[in-house]
C-alpha cells in the first residue's frame, strides 16, 4: 500500500502526516452519496525519509500486513461467531443458547484482535520512504 501526505509535525523517529483519504467508491463519490470526497485524515508514520514539516512524503505499508490487519478485524470475529454457533447448535440443539454462545464468542474474538493490536502495533505502521 502506497499513500502520499505532508508532514505535520516531526517527533523524534516518527512523523504526524495529513493524508487524503481514498474513497471506497473509486472516486465517484457524487454517486455514491457518502460524502468522503476531500476528506484528511492524519496517521503517524516512522520516518525513515528524515522527513521535516511541510515535506511531501511517500508513505508505504507492505500489502500483506494490511490485509493481515484487515482479516484480523473483520473477517476473524465472523469466523468465530458462525463457527461457535454452529457447533454448539450441534450440541444443544437450541438455537437461542447457540446464538448467545455465537455472539459472545465474537465479543470474545474483538478482544483477543484489541490484546493483539497492542503487541503487534509497531509491526503495523507507515513507513514514511521517501520525500518528494
Amino acid at each position: 500500500m502506497t499513500q502520499t501526505g505532508i508532514v505535520e509535525e516531526v517527533s523524534g523517529e516518527y512523523i504526524s502526516v495529513r493524508i487524503k483519504r481514498d474513497s471506497a467508491c473509486g472516486g465517484n463519490c457524487a454517486s455514491c452519496g457518502a460524502g468522503c470526497t476531500g476528506a484528511k485524515q492524519t496517521v503517524i508514520a516512522r520516518n525513515d525519509a528524515y522527513a521535516k514539516v511541510g515535506d511531501t512524503v511517500v508513505l508505504q505499508m507492505r500489502n500483506c500486513d494490511v490485509l493481515l490487519a484487515a482479516f484480523l478485524v473483520y473477517i476473524f470475529p465472523l469466523i468465530m461467531l458462525f463457527a461457535v454457533y454452529f457447533i454448539s447448535f450441534r450440541v444443544f440443539a437450541h438455537e437461542g443458547i447457540s446464538m448467545v454462545f455465537g455472539i459472545l464468542s465474537m465479543c470474545c474474538a474483538f478482544f483477543l484482535v484489541k490484546l493483539l493490536d497492542k503487541r503487534l502495533r509497531n509491526k503495523y505502521i507507515l513507513i514514511a520512504t521517501s520525500v518528494l
